[in-house]
């Protein structure tokens, strides 16, 4: 029977050094690992920071326009909004005026307001409606005109304007269908009578009050500047003038 050898001590201690070296180098690696990860979590903040904070704005955020811009730089989005703002305002300064001068011109005298309602007739207004009918007109010409005069009934007025442009071109238009003479009594005593000319007049209109509607919003009166309102202002009323001496300047070309 053979006795199993035993291990010599030198090659059991060898055996046991060798177990604990990798034992020690096994925890070393976990706790250089440890450490490492744990300085990366404690450092990326830092490095985010300082990532933001070295990095150069870019020119379309805020802070990359104010630095390349001037400061009273504005954007040509902006200038153009504003261009058709001051647009629209001169448009309710021209139609207001057009309508103050209509009204003022059919109700300014006894006579200017007899032949105002006779001139109704051609219309198919019957006699006993005519007065009303020749008051209801000039009060409301005078209305819109109010309401054009204020920012925050704007609106009101140009639709208010549109309407009754609306309703003298179709009365215009039926008259001419007829073939009934009838004179123009739209800015007071006219010896020219209606033609296609008054619907182009009217037509006009129509458009500058489209205009008007396109240019005018709530946010518009915050930043009027005087000097560019005065020269819109002062536009409007030459033009203005140029549309209530109308038929007087057809004539004279023609």
């Amino acid at each position: 029977m053979e006795v199993p050898s035993r291990p010599s001590p030198r090659s059991s201690t060898a055996s046991w050094q060798i177990q604990a070296a990798f034992r020690h180098r096994r925890s070393t690696e976990a706790c250089f690992i440890g450490t490492k990860q744990n300085s990366r979590r404690s450092r990326s903040p830092e490095r985010s920071v300082d990532r933001h904070e070295h990095q150069l704005p870019s020119p379309r955020s805020a802070e990359g326009r104010l630095r390349k811009d001037p400061p009273n730089f504005r954007p040509r989005r902006e200038r153009v909004g504003t261009l058709i703002a001051y647009i629209g305002f001169g448009c309710r300064v021209l139609l207001a005026v057009v309508f103050i001068a209509a009204a003022v011109s059919k109700a300014r005298g006894r006579r200017d307001r007899a032949e105002f309602r006779a001139s109704l007739g051609a219309f198919g207004v019957k006699p006993r409606w005519r007065s009303a009918v020749a008051a209801a007109v000039i009060m409301c010409e005078l209305a819109t005109a109010a309401l054009l005069a204020a920012d925050v009934t704007a609106l009101a007025g140009l639709g208010a304007g549109a309407a009754l442009l609306i309703v003298f071109t179709m009365a215009i238009s039926s008259v001419l269908r007829q073939g009934t003479p009838a004179s123009c009594r739209c800015f007071g005593a006219s010896t020219q009578p209606l033609g296609r000319r008054h619907l182009v007049r009217n037509a006009i209109l129509l458009l500058i009050a489209a205009i008007g509607v396109t240019g005018t919003s709530p946010a518009t009166a915050l930043g009027w500047n005087p000097a560019a309102l005065m020269v819109s202002g002062f536009v409007a009323v030459i033009l203005a003038a140029l549309v209530i001496s109308y038929d007087d300047l057809v004539s004279a070309v023609l």
